[in-house]
């Protein structure tokens, strides 16, 4: 009787142990299949995002077995996290991504090959600024450089103010993507009158061979932004004052050839907009070039007081592609921040 007794508890115990087994199975399948809902959900925040949501927001919906719900919180108008839970049978699995857009102008000033400030240099002409190769400051005075340290995932930065190189940081810029429909035709001659029409950012192309791309002495933007894509040719951007009193994101000349610019003598440019122009050298002289915005060039060199403040924020709304993913890791289904 009692081997009996025996022989029905080891029967239940291993009756009972098949089963916590099967159990346990069982969820780390509903556990596995949540990792699924849980990407469902990023990817739904993702289109979400490209439909224009501009505020912290939250969504649910199902993929295959699996339920989601997300939370996608702004972090600032270029970044979001996402925190999205997949649920299967009561499991859940949850990740974490960082959502951001890429901005054309990330910069202040950013040169390919070389920054050079030159001479007398004071105040804080720059708000930041980056090469691939190298930013140097020489001469009297200092410049209060700000660099790329300060951007968004970078750092730490060192003082201030400073005199020789500064950290630079890898990022050679892409030539400009010239849009192909939707656009407006380059001016005659490549000569564009004292007022210039956008069409609320309808970009003009200017691909004629061999043809100069000027302005007015005194260029008016209105019903902005006016965007400018230069393809062949070049381009005459000097002695002239453009978009003056207005915002930066209301002119932006985009360059794909090589170009060469120096501005001295007797005239000087002023220039609120955005210049990317990934091939040219400029060489500014005894600050003859006033500029309110941002530039993206191959090489830049100032020599004397920099007369530009550079720095404008509305250029932040120029992204260059859609939301995507920048970092992405799995986080326990408990946690709500930080994680």
């Amino acid at each position: 009787m009692s081997v009996l007794l025996v022989l029905t508890l080891l029967s239940v115990g291993v009756v009972a142990r098949t089963l916590t087994s099967q159990r346990q199975i069982k969820t780390n399948q509903d556990f596995n299949a949540g990792l699924g809902g849980a990407d469902a959900g990023v990817s739904d925040a993702l289109f979400q995002l490209d439909q224009g949501q501009s505020a912290t927001f939250t969504n649910t919906g199902g993929a295959g077995k699996s339920t989601f719900s997300y939370s996608a919180t702004q972090v600032d108008a270029n970044t979001y996290t996402i925190a999205s839970k997949g649920t299967v049978n009561g499991v859940t699995h949850q990740v974490v991504a960082t959502a951001i857009r890429d901005l054309r102008f990330d910069y202040s000033i950013f040169a390919v090959t070389s920054i050079d400030f030159n001479g007398q240099c004071k105040g804080t002409p720059v708000g930041s600024m980056g090469s691939s190769g190298s930013i140097n400051t020489n001469g009297n005075g200092t410049c209060a450089l700000r660099y790329d340290c300060y951007l968004p995932g970078h750092g730490p930065c060192p003082p201030a103010s400073q005199n020789g190189n500064i950290l630079n940081q890898t990022d050679p810029q892409p030539d400009p993507v010239v849009p192909t429909s939707g656009t407006q035709a380059c001016p005659a001659g490549g000569s564009f009158p004292a007022t210039v029409n956008g069409l609320a950012g309808t970009p003009f192309v200017c691909s004629t061979a061999g043809q100069t791309v000027s302005f007015q002495s005194t260029t008016t933007v209105t019903n902005g932004p006016v965007v400018i894509y230069v393809t062949t040719g070049t381009v005459d951007p000097g002695c002239v004052t453009i978009n003056s009193g207005g915002t930066a994101v209301n002119f932006q000349l985009y360059v794909v050839p090589s170009e060469t610019w120096t501005w001295n003598g007797s005239c000087r440019t002023n220039l609120t907009g955005g210049i990317y122009a990934p091939h040219a050298s400029v060489t500014v002289n005894g600050g003859k070039f006033d500029m309110k915005g941002a530039l993206v060039l191959n090489q830049l060199r100032i020599n004397g007081v920099p007369n530009s403040s550079f720095s404008d924020p509305t250029l932040n709304s120029v992204v260059v592609t859609n939301w995507r993913i920048s970092s992405y890791h799995e986080a326990p289904s408990t946690c709500t921040s930080n994680c």
